[in-house]
């Protein structure tokens, strides 16, 4: 992958306490860019998903279309039922895909290469994907790395990709994030007893703008249909709660901070099977629609 991708990677700040960093504003593990990872993909079953044929070596006994998998353990989710995870760091890049049966990404392309800014051209907010050749595109990608909080309460960290339709999932997530970041929320009762333990005074009443990665979100599948008529698998987006400052919330808090420094710094790496790839061909092409 390109070497200006990773030479733009930030540092998150340096806190004293715990409390320290949870009460920061800033908009924390949101742009990082990252050049190398090895963390499984959060996949989601599509028609054409290797997970579904039982004589493949990715068969997943029990999984069903729209549901989304750990394409390592095999673990999944119902795809009514979803996921909850928060985003511990995000980044935009334009990937080289295969687009013949064999699949797979061949490449990154850095934001100065001249096919990226032809795709960044196409309309106004320019296009998703674009055609090189017989047998590849170039595809807008958005790579959330989250942390799935599983209902058993293991906190599982994964790369949820989303390019072509699926841009409209991560784009809305992003708008609901904007937004989210312009209102103040109080600080609860007990957020401000943790404060007090801590040598912080907080008044009742009092508001704080909460840091992203302090926010949880779901995602469910839902079909829909492309422009051939042909159904397909995509994410439902919703907010779900805000990850309080509490002293039960400190190890999880912790642990988002963890996965984000490693990502921020490259200490991650990335499994070499993509499960998104299997549908490529099924998505639409289509601006997004957010």
């Amino acid at each position: 992958m390109s070497k200006e991708v990773a030479n733009t990677k930030e540092a998150l700040p340096v806190v004293s306490t715990v409390f320290d960093q949870l009460i920061e504003e800033e908009d924390l593990g949101l742009d990082f860019k990252i050049d190398e990872l090895k963390i499984p993909y959060i996949g989601q079953v599509q028609m054409a998903s290797k997970c579904l044929i039982k004589k493949n070596e990715r068969y997943i006994e029990g999984i069903e279309l729209g549901d989304i998998y750990n394409n390592i353990t095999g673990q999944f989710w119902k795809g009514d039922e979803g996921i909850k995870f928060v985003v511990c760091a995000r980044e935009r890049v334009y990937l080289v895909k295969n687009t013949s049966p064999e699949g797979g990404t061949l490449e990154q392309l850095p934001e100065t290469d001249e096919r990226v800014r032809k795709l960044k051209s196409m309309g106004p907010r320019g296009g998703n994907q674009m055609p090189l050749t017989e047998e590849t595109e170039l595809c807008k990608t958005d790579r959330f790395y989250v942390l799935i909080l599983d209902e058993s309460g293991a906190r599982i960290p994964g790369l949820l990709e989303c390019s072509k339709s699926k841009l409209a999932a991560s784009e809305q997530t992003m708008s609901i994030m904007a937004n989210l970041a312009k209102h103040k929320r109080e600080w609860t009762d007990e957020e401000i007893s943790f404060a007090k333990k801590h040598g912080k005074k907080i008044d009742k009443g009092q508001k704080l703008t909460p840091a992203m990665w302090t926010s949880v979100w779901h995602y469910t599948s839902v079909e829909a249909v492309n422009k051939d008529g042909r159904p397909y698998q995509n994410y439902k987006v919703k907010f779900d709660s805000h990850i309080h400052i509490t002293e039960e919330n400190t190890g999880l808090l912790n642990e988002i901070k963890e996965f984000a420094s490693s990502v921020v710094s490259g200490d991650v790496s990335l499994a070499e099977d993509n499960p998104t790839e299997d549908s490529l061909r099924e998505e639409p092409e289509q601006h997004s629609a957010f």
